[in-house]
């Protein structure tokens, strides 16, 4: 596209949204591209207290993510008297966890700790 192509095109674009000179603008109609959201997921109930219980992390498989998720837990552990780690991990940072992984993170675990990392 030349410049005087990119000029006209602009000018076409101009008067489409505010009107010729000297007319009325035409009204604009804004539209947000964002679809409603209308499942919205709730956090689960925090614990009142982390002692004897089991923290589970769950790696995305992104470099040194597990080695920071295990030192969470563990320092989480230490600080709030949990009584087990389960550490578990999924195939891709792109997909999505496994139901079999899922499952076994609910079964096992009162609280998970997911997260990325380089």
């Amino acid at each position: 596209m030349t410049t005087n192509e990119g000029l006209k095109t602009y000018r076409y674009i101009c008067n489409q949204i505010m009107g010729p000179r000297g007319k009325t603008p035409m009204p604009i109609r804004v539209v947000k591209p964002v679809p409603e959201r209308k499942n919205i997921m709730r956090l689960a109930p925090r614990p009142s207290s982390l002692k004897d219980k089991t923290i589970g992390t769950l790696w995305n498989s992104k470099p040194h993510a597990d080695e920071f998720l295990s030192l969470v837990a563990e320092r989480i552990a230490q600080r709030h008297g949990a009584s087990r780690i389960v550490h578990l991990q999924k195939a891709h940072i792109n997909s999505v966890a496994p139901a079999s992984v899922l499952r076994e993170l609910v079964s096992t675990c009162d609280v998970v700790i997911c997260a990325v990392g380089d």
